[in-house]
């Protein structure tokens, strides 16, 4: 469901939709199910020591008003950036949608630097963007821009993107028609702000044009219902990276890896070896045993609430993250 309201000088769009992450039976819990849904498997994740098939509900929102295609082909290449603007553009005035549509031509990697800084500015201003990027790309260099062929590490936009997201409160969606663009998130770090609420992107080469065929049903689908689930999945060719999900993944995985069960005892007992070298030994059993339980209480007190907002609070920074520790502890304990 799409509820517009004014910020600024721009009209936003609020979306809200879920996550759906199933019990172990694999049929949603009626009174969890939302009205729009999606699907997203954990089994192609970073995999979490709970049983096998167990996801995980939890709802998000998301805030755009406009889509700005950031064009780095070359003259010589499919002009593939200028075709998905036209149809954006389309898409807006003959069908009554009140996003902005915009096409930024960058012909170096100084003119990306001066785009995504002016975009960064505008979004203090109630600016809340999809970034379309349209150029040549690579895993290990980045993006490779225009006929200069000047290099854009993926660690050098991942730099200019997070500001941009602080500037939109967590709401900033990446839309990478890049070879092998699913490899802008490798710089992200939960220590500090993420720079995208989510990105698509592909792992693979591609042919140009490839993804022109697919992204016009992406855009029509989030246009038309303000559903994101069901837009990500009219790209069948790419993978969607979400930075809550991310969150939920790792801090999941450390409960029940280092905190939980067999993890959490192995972990106490590895802690206690270094103990006992750094008191030479243990002579009094009894105190073996205070030090012991003291060791597992500690581990099992990270399994938290303060925990979980440790790792949300720079992460998401503005955004309230969509689940609670009640909800993960549910999901690691069934």
């Amino acid at each position: 469901m799409i509820h517009l309201s004014t910020s600024g000088h721009y009209r936003h769009n609020v979306q809200q939709f879920a996550i759906v992450l199933l019990p172990p039976d694999g049929r949603p819990s009626p009174e969890k199910t939302p009205q729009k849904a999606t699907n997203i498997n954990m089994d192609d994740t970073p995999a979490i020591d709970t049983p096998v098939g167990r996801t995980f509900y939890f709802k998000s929102r998301f805030v755009f008003n406009a889509v700005i295609v950031i064009d780095a082909l070359r003259e010589t290449d499919l002009q593939t950036g200028l075709t998905v603007y036209n149809q954006l553009r389309d898409l807006r005035d003959y069908a009554g949608h009140e996003q902005l549509i915009e096409r930024i031509p960058v012909a170096d990697a100084g003119a990306m630097r001066t785009a995504l800084e002016e975009i960064r500015q505008r979004c203090r201003d109630g600016l809340r963007p999809i970034l379309h990027f349209e150029s040549h790309g690579d895993k290990a260099i980045g993006l490779e821009i225009s006929a200069t062929k000047d290099r854009f590490s993926w660690p050098a936009l991942e730099s200019m993107l997070r500001p941009i997201n602080v500037a939109c409160a967590g709401n900033l969606g990446v839309v990478m028609s890049v070879c092998q663009g699913l490899y802008a998130i490798t710089p992200l770090r939960l220590h500090r702000h993420a720079p995208f609420y989510f990105l698509l992107g592909t792992q693979e080469l591609i042919d140009q044009g490839a993804l022109a065929d697919q992204l016009p049903a992406f855009y029509t689908t989030l246009f038309e219902t303000g559903n994101l689930d069901n837009a990500l999945t009219k790209v069948p060719s790419c993978k969607p990276f979400h930075a809550e999900k991310l969150l939920a993944v790792a801090v999941g995985r450390y409960w029940a890896q280092a905190c939980m069960g067999r993890g959490g005892s192995e972990r106490a007992e590895s802690l206690l070896t270094n103990m006992k070298w750094q008191l030479g030994g243990f002579n009094d059993v009894g105190r073996l045993r205070e030090i012991r339980q003291a060791a597992k209480n500690k581990i099992r007190s990270d399994v938290s609430a303060e925990t979980l907002q440790r790792y949300a609070d720079p992460f998401l920074g503005q955004r309230e993250c969509s689940f609670t520790f009640e909800d993960m502890l549910a999901w690691l304990k069934s």
